[in-house]
């Protein structure tokens, strides 16, 4: 039995293509995907979710910008996702391909002993 369930945007992929339920920990890594690939101020009357991940790759991506972009994430999902204690967060730049690669973990909150994984991969400018 599910503890966790919803629907997940863009709504398609569910029996007849729409409403895709998802659970647990599914739904969680699409939920912090949701929340790493929005702009703060993007979604209404939730001004402060999200963050500047999508806007930081136009800036040079130093050790000092990668530091700030992840104590952001971590901030953000200490705010944003209570289903998840402890949050790691890694970030690389992958020239080969040209993005962002971004790795976060942590505890579930109600099973503190499952870590969960999420991973997003954020074009950089230039990419093809």
């Amino acid at each position: 039995m599910a503890i966790y369930f919803g629907f997940n945007p863009p709504f398609v992929g569910g029996n007849q293509g729409v409403l895709s339920r998802q659970e647990d920990e599914r739904l969680i890594k699409n939920d912090i995907l949701q929340l790493l690939l929005t702009l703060p101020g993007e979604r209404v009357h939730e001004p402060f979710f999200g963050t500047r991940i999508r806007a930081a790759v136009f800036e040079p991506l130093d050790d000092v910008t990668m530091s700030e972009l992840e104590e952001e994430i971590r901030a953000a999902i200490a705010n944003e996702e209570p289903r998840l204690t402890d949050p790691n967060v890694y970030m690389q730049k992958d020239e080969q391909r040209n993005t962002l690669r971004i790795t976060v973990s942590g505890r579930l909150t109600l099973d503190p002993n499952t870590i969960l994984k999420a991973e997003a991969e954020v074009p950089l400018p230039g990419a093809t």
